[in-house]
């Protein structure tokens, strides 16, 4: 291929062919990077909207069932979500690499018109692009698909919302460009628009964030359009002003008519307040930008460990970087009519980071908010590089390589995610003074049984976060798993000092008591947890073995027909009911009762033993 070849490609007139080979390399090279996802487990929000989520888990497809589905999850604002994540579910189940390929396809098809918006827009008078534009959209697109950030957005199953609303976000948009120029040279424009209103609903119907979408549009039409015509900006006020009420009446609606009270009670659940969280921003977003252009996979972490500010100098870089922001501000103005991509690209990166980091309540900082305010200001790199650096094959070169150093970076990432225990020790080496990322390492010891090394963990986010209770009922069962059953006993009453009254604690407690040997104790915590709880079956059942082991056969029996009257499907019970007449040598009685076990559960095995038991003693004592 001569010198310059694969440049001239680019100008070739005969678009489809260029944009089915970019299209092509799109899909490659992002599949690539994310193909190490496919088993990537479940992790912490996944649990509650899609592996614990019944409304999601069809076991048939109807109007009446996927409409239960959006309507009945935990984010019911994000039916097209909901749906996407239902659908996947009928399809799947809990098989990991459904739920990973639906999220790689979003993301590489947002990609791919991420492309096709910026070579548009970079072809538009207005945009003074030096270079062939397709080339440069390209590149663009390139180093946003691979950028290490995106893998939040990405390989975190669930953030399937922020992607799936990026993914609309940015064709609609696209839509809207294509409708403008259309209509300009008059041909095909009306179906464009009608894309656009179609895919701006759907992002909405992702994500809440999407309601930025009107006003951005508004300000691609001024900046590419209107050539920043101030005139029509005029002209044009009463609209936004429309626009605006609108967004101001869906606001009410979605917080139920108390815009502010909503505000204010989002903040009753965290260590923030408003003023501490607007401070605090302030400077997210400057590590945001650190991020977006070093994203080294030793800086990215889904729980960041972020100092709150607690005043305009406290810490000291507050003031700097608020001032910082009004500056990058008044900048975008400035150079509106000089830099008009730079300027657009500015503003483009703050309004899609307003909602989540200004007023509302929400966690300080997430990479996934990156998702789209990051496209058109990635896309500057290759536009300033191109404009400024003569030597198009060098500038070629150089953002290959970065987007390959990209694209390894993202691999590596992604590699963290897929075994918990990795990751998880991952996000607490990185957030040493963040109490959630201890709990949750020692969370997962737990699960793998790990105990001895669950405790330092849980000890830990209890000296981060001494209000923990759950951190204290964890130690609590890890003690008593290693037999430190008066560290374990020591745990529990620290939860029972606060909540006196919670049954699982008081079962636990007393669970402990009876390992110690102390029945009559343990008897005492057992009636306890009932009357906190009394119509629990299994508590029945487990007081009723208690009973029955102090030589307490009648009351036991008793427990355990109550337990039956709730729960008679339970084999264990019945079973339970086959030793008490055992006992007592009824063996008719307690062959009926241990068939009655097996005849709910033929694999049980202690049923099986006692009913062979019953059998040897009817025939040493007939």
């Amino acid at each position: 291929m001569e010198k310059g070849s694969y440049i001239n490609f680019f100008a070739q007139p005969s678009r489809a062919s260029v944009t089915w080979l970019i299209a092509a390399i799109i899909f490659a090279v992002g599949f690539l990077i994310y193909s190490n996802t496919l088993d990537v487990p479940f992790y912490f929000d996944d649990a509650q909207n899609i592996r614990d989520n019944k409304a999601i888990h069809l076991s048939s497809l109807s109007v009446e069932t996927l409409a239960l589905a959006v309507k009945k999850s935990s984010n019911p604002n994000r039916p097209l979500a909901n749906l996407s994540f239902a659908l996947n579910y009928y399809v799947h189940q809990d098989q990991l690499a459904g739920y990973h390929l639906v999220n790689i396809a979003v993301h590489l098809s947002a990609a791919f018109f991420l492309y096709l918006l910026l070579a548009t827009t970079f072809a538009l008078p207005g945009a003074r692009v030096v270079g062939n534009p397709r080339l440069i959209a390209f590149l663009g697109a390139m180093l946003w698909l691979a950028n290490p950030v995106q893998t939040q957005a990405v390989t975190y199953i669930v953030q399937r919302m922020t992607s799936l609303s990026g993914m609309f976000y940015l064709l609609s948009l696209y839509c809207y460009a294509r409708g403008r120029i259309g209509q300009q040279e008059e041909r095909h424009w009306r179906g464009w628009f009608v894309a656009m209103v179609l895919a701006g609903l759907l992002a909405l119907s992702a994500k809440e964030n999407a309601v930025t979408l009107p006003f951005f549009i508004y300000l691609y039409e001024f900046y590419f359009f209107r050539n920043l015509d101030w005139d029509w900006f005029k002209k044009s006020i009463p609209w936004l002003g429309l626009a605006l009420m609108i967004l101001a009446v869906a606001g009410y609606i979605f917080t139920n008519g108390h815009p502010l009270q909503a505000i204010l009670n989002s903040f009753h659940y965290r260590d923030f307040s408003l003023v501490e969280r607007l401070l605090t921003e302030s400077r997210i977003i400057f590590f945001y930008l650190t991020l977006l252009f070093f994203p080294h996979p030793s800086r990215l972490n889904l729980d960041h460990d972020f100092s709150i500010s607690q005043g305009l100098l406290e810490p000291f870089s507050t003031l700097p970087a608020i001032a910082a922001l009004v500056g990058l501000f008044v900048l975008a103005i400035a150079l509106a009519r000089r830099e008009r991509l730079l300027s657009f690209a500015i503003l483009w990166f703050g309004g899609n980071l307003f909602l989540e980091s200004s007023f509302v309540g929400l966690e300080l900082i997430f990479e996934h908010r990156l998702y789209i305010p990051s496209a058109f200001l990635l896309a500057l790199l290759p536009v300033m590089l191109f404009r400024f650096v003569k030597l198009q094959t060098v500038m070629i070169a150089i953002l290959s390589i970065v987007i390959a150093l990209s694209c390894y970076w993202t691999y590596q990432r992604n590699h963290t995610w897929r075994e918990p225990l990795r990751f998880l020790q991952d996000i607490a080496d990185k957030a040493p003074t963040n109490y959630r990322p201890h709990y949750n390492l020692g969370f997962e010891f737990k699960k793998k049984g790990k105990f001895a090394e669950a405790i330092p963990e849980f000890t830990k986010a209890l000296e981060l976060e001494p209000r923990l209770l759950m951190a204290h009922s964890e130690l609590a069962f890890a003690y008593s798993q290693i037999n430190r059953l008066d560290l374990a006993l020591h745990h529990y009453q620290k939860v029972l000092a606060i909540t006196p009254n919670d049954p699982a604690v008081l079962y636990a407690v007393g669970y402990v008591y009876s390992q110690y040997g102390n029945l009559p104790q343990a008897t005492l915590y057992f009636e306890k947890a009932l009357r906190a709880a009394p119509g629990d079956p299994m508590l029945m059942l487990n007081l009723g073995t208690l009973l029955h082991k102090q030589g307490d056969t009648t009351g036991a029996l008793e427990l355990y027909r109550k337990s039956l009257a709730i729960d008679p499907g339970n084999a264990q019970t019945w079973h339970h009911i086959s030793i008490v007449f055992l006992d007592r040598k009824q063996y008719a009685l307690a062959e009926k009762y241990a068939g009655k076990a097996l005849e709910i559960n033929p694999n049980y095995i202690k049923a099986q033993r006692t009913l062979a038991e019953i059998n040897r003693l009817r025939s040493t004592y007939p």
